[in-house]
């Protein structure tokens, strides 16, 4: 359960209240608006000149009050009460600051869409606080309509403590509609947005574009924070899409970055630690474009997809690095799937993972590298048998043909072909070892890769 928020970049505005009692999508507009009204900042009473606001304002809907003419959002709070000539609002599920106690100039909107995001203004982002919640305690989720784009020309922060979640929509918040926020493909660019304060959530998110010239990042999920993103979407980036300081994605997407080409750049930059499950980096097109860059501490893939980046699908490129991938799929990258041709001290398991038509190799590791490898399979990369240097390898399936349905098309389902697909199914390390009295091995093995495209009328899906 949430305290539900709406936001509509076609029809909304930022001095609405942004919700109702309800939890339902609110009108566009506001259901009451009054202006040059009394105010109490200790008490939270508006009092409006005339008219009984209880025949529209109900306990438990959101209430935008600010100083008459005013154009930003100001504080925006809970309806506690309401009767036939006053409305109080709490003064601590709110987010904001109250304007000062006046005897008239004050107005309140109660209800409606906000717009979002929009020109220079980052709202609701860097606003939305852990203390909006209705009175059952329920944490904010902020919904974006997508019936229009979120375009903004500046930086975004939200720095704010979590949880709150931040989630795109088509008709009913957390239908798994994506809402797209847009930075614009002119000028110097800049960071999109950043991302930090615990456990905030971004879902159902299309992030893209940050302008025209120089090598600005994305997203950049800071360091210090726990931040997730679930099913969002990274593209049109000129540095990388997302920076990891501390994050949790799955099922996101990632392709068209590091469009300025930079070297030691990737459509995720893992700068401090990161977890990426069920996500694809895809077609970054550069000859210096990585699916992912690990520069910081601590890595983990769990059945991803690196297809077709213009140079790696992951690059290792610094000292006392953990990097586990298990389950994950290398295919076309320009040169090795993964790299870790680096003297100094990095750690890597490769668990189940499949490597298919990289053009140098499957893996490349160094001398300071201890890299194992178990149960991978390889089929027409530049090397063979995959695995190029340092590497400790055991179990390895080395296929005699295309193990996929249609790479090429964005299909990386497993075909039944002997030799190629086939060899793949359970084939992977799966099996629990309990050798305690009462207890029996549970053996399911796993197919080698990313997981299987989804079986539907028209065939697979594009990824999964």
């Amino acid at each position: 359960m949430f305290t539900e928020f709406f936001c509509d970049a076609a029809n909304g505005s930022n001095m609405n209240g942004g919700g109702v009692a309800d939890g339902s999508e609110p009108t566009a507009a506001a259901k009451y608006s009054a202006t040059n009204g009394g105010w109490n900042s200790g008490t939270g009473v508006f009092t409006p000149t005339s008219g009984d606001p209880s025949a529209s304002v109900s306990v438990g809907d959101w209430a935008h009050v600010f100083a008459d003419g005013g154009t930003t959002p100001t504080f925006i709070a809970r309806v506690t009460a309401v009767n036939s000539t006053t409305i109080t609002v709490s003064t601590t599920a709110k987010s904001g600051t109250a304007p000062g106690t006046a005897g008239t100039g004050i107005s309140i909107n109660v209800g409606g869409r906000w717009k979002g995001p929009n020109g220079t203004s980052g709202f609701p982002f860097g606003f939305i606080t852990n203390a909006q919640t209705d009175a059952s305690g329920n944490l904010a989720r902020v919904n974006f309509k997508n019936n229009a784009t979120y375009s903004v020309t500046a930086a975004m922060t939200h720095n704010l403590a979590g949880p709150a979640v931040f989630q795109g929509y088509t008709t009913t918040a957390g239908d798994g509609g994506k809402a797209t926020i847009d930075g614009g493909t002119s000028g110097a660019s800049y960071t999109l947005l950043t991302a930090s304060g615990n456990y905030n959530c971004y879902a159902d998110l299309i992030f893209q574009n940050n302008g025209a010239t120089g090598t600005g990042m994305g997203v950049n999920g800071s360091a210090g924070s726990s931040v997730n993103f679930e099913r969002c979407v990274f593209t049109g980036f000129r540095g990388e899409g997302l920076r990891s300081g501390n994050v949790w994605a799955s099922e996101c997407e990632f392709y068209a970055c590091n469009a300025s080409n930079t070297a030691t750049l990737g459509a995720v930059n893992v700068s401090g630690s990161g977890v990426f499950v069920r996500c694809v980096f895809h077609d970054n097109a550069g000859s210096n474009a990585n699916g992912a860059y690990v520069g910081g501490t601590m890595a983990t893939f769990i059945d991803c997809i690196f297809d077709t980046n213009g140079r790696y699908g992951i690059q290792v490129n610094t000292a006392n690095v953990v990097i586990v991938c298990a389950g994950c799929t290398f295919y076309g990258n320009a040169t090795s799937g993964v790299n870790l041709a680096i003297s100094a001290t990095c750690v890597a398991l490769f668990d189940s993972c499949l490597f298919v038509g990289n053009t140098t190799t499957g893996l490349a590791a160094g001398s300071g590298t201890a890299a194992r490898m178990v149960n991978c399979a390889f089929y027409n990369n530049g090397s063979a048998t995959g695995g190029v240097g340092n590497v400790n390898a055991s179990g390895a399936v080395t296929l005699t043909g295309d193990p996929f349905t249609g790479a090429a098309a964005g299909d990386f389902s497993l075909n039944n072909t002997a030799g190629a697909g086939a060899a793949c199914r359970g084939a992977g390390r799966g099996s629990f070892t309990m050798a305690a009295s009462g207890y029996g091995d549970t053996t399911g093995y796993p197919d080698v890769g990313a997981a299987e495209a989804q079986a539907t009328a028209g065939g697979g899906s594009k990824f999964f």
